[in-house]
């Protein structure tokens, strides 16, 4: 299967701001506003499945949403590939390019993955491998909402990102530009709560510039 059931997306849509609070979701928010840097007097680019999610969030008076473009997850490097083209189209010289993506965490032992406790999942958060594909896993992440959200996705490795992005005429493409930080605290969380997820986080952020 080279495509994934967008009827999935579009349900998910409509209920996304129901996880947006599970402690998974918290931490990558956080993570990603941090790589994204300060925004003031910019235009956002906002390339994803949601309604202009990371827009809106991100919205203040001197900056302001310029085009809101739907791509569908990746599931082979030929689909990379083609989001990536269009990722390099709609950037303007000089613009950067922030995306969560899978943790490279998640190309170790297949025992080791966080995440694959269906009934507890890791911080808020599960997933479930369908089928092994070419340079990754075809999977379904669920979401620990009431009730669960559930869709499907693919699990590439990392080196799948950065050729499409270096094929596309990005550059500096790298996953590590800034250390993993912790979501503030809420309830009874503390430092060795967030520590304990910090080394087995669920996503990683890769950046670009053209």
């Amino acid at each position: 299967m080279d495509q994934l059931d967008s009827s999935q997306y579009d349900a998910l849509v409509a209920e996304n701001e129901t996880s947006l609070d599970l402690p998974s979701r918290r931490c990558t928010g956080v993570n990603f506003f941090a790589n994204l840097g300060d925004m003031k007097g910019l235009k956002i680019l906002d390339l994803t499945c949601q309604p202009g999610l990371v827009s809106l969030l991100a919205w203040w008076p001197t900056s302001a949403r310029e085009k809101s473009l739907s791509l569908n997850y990746a599931g082979n490097q030929a689909m990379m590939d083609f989001a990536f083209q269009n990722i390099a189209k709609y950037l303007k010289d000089g613009g950067r390019f922030v995306s969560i993506i899978p943790s490279k965490a998640s190309h170790g032992s297949r025992d080791q993955w966080p995440g694959l406790d269906e009934q507890n999942g890791w911080y808020g958060a599960g997933k479930r491998i369908i089928e092994e594909v070419e340079d990754g896993y075809r999977a379904r992440t669920i979401f620990f909402t009431n009730p669960p959200l559930e869709f499907d996705n693919s699990d590439l490795k990392h080196s799948v990102y950065f050729r499409a992005a270096k094929g596309a005429g990005l550059e500096d493409v790298k996953t590590d530009a800034k250390e993993k930080i912790p979501s503030p605290f809420k309830g009874g969380e503390d430092q060795a709560y967030w520590d304990k997820y910090l080394e087995r986080p669920l996503f990683d952020i890769i950046t670009a510039t053209k």
